[in-house]
């Protein structure tokens, strides 16, 4: 077995075990993401402060070429939406030399009917 092969295999065990379903802007299957949260500490002059943010991983081989824009809707284990959980990407996606995208993303507020 391949390097190559042995990181797949160990992407798909990782995204399996720790990831969600979502639906994503443009991809017409259902593709497996794993969320987090990422601070990133802002400095300026002699202060800082800490932003939380969300991130958003998916792998290369579900999703090729995420944009700015595109939307990901979380999926509970029944494919429902889960409420609160609609993120959309807010700059340049970023892929790891394992083949996932790292994606910025904000909430989307969604106003209840």
């Amino acid at each position: 077995m391949s390097f190559a092969e042995t990181l797949a295999r160990q992407q798909q065990a990782v995204f399996d075990r720790l990831g969600e379903d979502a639906t994503w802007t443009g991809v017409e299957d259902v593709v497996r993401v794993r969320r987090r949260e990422a601070d990133e500490e802002l400095r300026f002059d002699r202060g800082a402060a800490v932003m939380g943010g969300h991130l958003i991983m998916v792998r290369r081989s579900e999703v090729a070429d995420p944009v700015e824009g595109n939307q990901v809707q979380i999926l509970d284990a029944s494919g429902e939406p889960v409420p609160g959980a609609l993120y959309a990407l807010a700059g340049e996606p970023m892929l790891d030399r394992k083949g996932v995208w790292r994606c910025a993303v904000r909430p989307i507020a969604v106003e209840e009917e």
